[in-house]
């Protein structure tokens, strides 16, 4: 009987100790991944805020102030302009302005040249055809004809505005003249 007991107790201390072994690389299994996401997270945020031009801090501060009440009025905000609405200085204020105006520059000049190569291809694929063609449409022109004369728009206080009224009238050329 006593033979019994410790070869039973000895297999629970076998089972204990194997149950242990067995946890713990599952337990470590566990830290590995959210140590990776960690890491995974922080390249992530480091490589935004480069690609926006921004230091990792001001990164930071950012995805700070989505968080708050700017994020729930304006969740869509790219970082420059929210930076830019809640600059603590002119010169922050500054800052970002001067980055948005390069980065709408850069976007604006990719827009406009795959707009060039999209019009360059349907040239070539459908040449002569129009783009859009609604039923019951009238041609192009068709009704638009102006007076033949010309609208020049100015404002008060202008002297540039006023020159070319002069030229014009100098010239004999027949406008209209509208005060924006």
């Amino acid at each position: 009987m006593k033979r019994a007991a410790i070869c039973f107790a000895g297999i629970l201390v076998l089972v204990a100790s194997a149950a242990r072994a067995q946890s713990a690389p599952v337990a470590s299994s566990r830290a590995v991944p959210a140590q990776v996401q960690s890491s995974n997270d922080a390249a992530l945020d480091e490589r935004l805020a480069r690609d926006w031009g921004l230091r990792p801090e001001e990164w930071a501060r950012y995805r700070q102030l989505m968080q708050g009440p700017l994020g729930i009025y304006s969740p869509n905000l790219d970082p420059l302009t929210a930076l830019g609405i809640e600059a603590r200085s002119d010169e922050e204020r500054n800052r970002y302005a001067e980055l948005q105006v390069q980065a709408e520059s850069k976007r604006v000049g990719k827009t406009l040249a795959y707009q060039r190569a999209y019009d360059a291809a349907w040239k070539r694929l459908y040449p002569g055809q129009q783009r859009v063609s609604m039923p019951g449409a009238k041609a192009p022109g068709a009704g638009n004809r102006g007076s033949g004369r010309l609208a020049v728009f100015v404002k008060a206080e202008c002297p540039p505005c006023e020159q070319r009224v002069r030229q014009l009238q100098a010239a004999g050329t027949a406008f209209d003249l509208y005060m924006v």
